[in-house]
């Protein structure tokens, strides 16, 4: 197996998406306490076998996983392998999981049970042999590095990183069955000097407690045979991790060189923070000048309006108060206007009344003047017959009567009827 890149979101520390590229060869993860290294191999372990017992520290939960991110937040662990030249792609998640070839969009398992079986099947290692063979926690590297540590134990300490130590319980376990069962023996072949009968029975009891001691023995052999052999194989993982310490003392000894540095890139981050700090501060402080500006612009607004309305009250009780002294002035005038009016309807009254008389008058005037027509009419006619009257012999007397003739009597008559008409119309 080896590992090819991880990607870390919301787990432990790492709260944004953070991938990470494994190259070939002989890696170190290097930075301060805290920063999350030894979390990246326990986020390898959770993305192979989710959060087992095996894999977390001693007194973490799954609870613990997840960043202290925003409600919403999501932990997710993507890991690329190769296993055996072939790449497969682990996705984890706080619920889900699945494994699939890198590329393919079918999934080999989807669940968190069948990813962690399959896990089980390519690398052919659980939990518990994954963190006794592949991991080494990291106060056991400090332990090994320990100066004063005796070479037994040393040697208990590597056997308990690669998870013998169960089967060197197991051998002494069965070493001190084997010294019991044949200490027992031993003790009924001493006790064989009594009567025959009880050192037959004795004797059946010691066979059968044999034949069960050759039994459990061999059962015991077996399994001191397979640690024997995990032991013989420990041995070799062992020298590896000799080797592994010695690389991790080189690369204590890179670190210590690249102290100075750190220490030089810390100042300049703290200067940097500084900085970064000051310029949140006059941020800061400009956007609460804008807002001052804006207020004070809003508050000069809201006065320029208050003093507009005071302007326009101003304005309406002056207009308010020139109405009223119109009005006071006005007042005589609209009672002689009133005065006026009354008189021009009277004229009125009277008008009306005058030119009803007027019609009055004129209709009998029209038949005055028909009356005058008529009597014009035999007047005209009257002068003919007094021609035949003195031509008869007829004429007014003296003394007896107006000597004028009868026609110009009649017309004076006429004349002065139609001048009393017209006096009378017109006075």
């Amino acid at each position: 197996m080896r590992l090819v890149s991880i990607r870390l979101t919301g787990y432990r520390q790492f709260l944004e998406p953070t991938p990470l590229e494994f190259p070939a060869g002989l890696i170190g993860i290097c930075g301060p306490n805290g920063v999350g290294k030894s979390k990246i191999i326990e986020a390898i372990g959770f993305a192979l076998y989710g959060p087992s017992r095996k894999i977390l520290p001693p007194g973490d939960k799954k609870s613990d996983l997840p960043s202290t991110a925003p409600p919403g937040g999501r932990l997710e662990v993507e890991l690329v392998l190769d296993i055996g030249g072939q790449i497969y792609q682990i996705t984890r998640t706080a619920n889900t999981a699945s494994v699939r070839l890198h590329g393919s969009p079918t999934p080999l398992a989807d669940t968190p049970t069948a990813t962690t079986a399959k896990s089980v099947e390519l690398l052919g290692l659980t939990p518990a042999a994954f963190v006794g063979t592949f991991v080494a926690r990291q106060n056991h590297i400090a332990g090994l590095q320990a100066v004063g540590m005796a070479p037994a134990e040393r040697q208990q300490l590597i056997n308990r990183l690669i998870g013998i130590t169960v089967a060197e319980r197991a051998v002494t376990l069965s070493q001190q069955e084997h010294r019991t069962r044949t200490a027992l023996v031993e003790a009924l072949r001493t006790a064989a000097g009594t009567t025959v009968e009880q050192a037959a029975t004795d004797l059946a009891d010691a066979q059968a407690t044999a034949t069960e001691a050759e039994a459990e023995e061999k059962r015991l052999r077996g399994k001191y045979d397979t640690a024997k052999q995990a032991h013989e194989d420990a041995k070799g993982e062992r020298d590896a991790l000799k080797v592994a310490a010695r690389d991790a003392l080189a690369l204590q000894e890179q670190l210590a060189r690249l102290t100075a540095p750190r220490q030089t890139l810390e100042d300049l981050l703290e200067t940097a923070e500084a900085r970064a700090e000051i310029s949140r501060t006059a941020a800061k402080d400009l956007r609460i000048e804008r807002w001052v500006a804006s207020f004070r612009a809003s508050v000069e607004t809201r006065l320029a309006r208050q003093d507009s309305l005071k302007e326009i009250a101003r304005l309406r009780t002056e207009r308010l108060r020139l109405l009223q002294d119109i009005d006071t002035r006005i007042e005589p005038g609209m009672a002689e206007f009133r005065k006026h009016t009354a008189a021009i309807a009277r004229l009125d009254v009277e008008l009306r009344q005058a030119n009803a008389d007027l019609t009055s008058k004129i209709g009998e005037h029209s038949t005055a003047q028909q009356d005058a027509k008529q009597a014009a009419e035999i007047a005209a006619r009257m002068p003919d017959r007094s021609r035949l009257l003195r031509s008869r012999g007829v004429g007014c007397k003296a003394g007896g009567g107006d000597s004028r003739p009868h026609g110009a009597i009649q017309t004076e008559r006429t004349q002065s009827w139609q001048d009393r008409t017209v006096r009378d119309l017109w006075p």
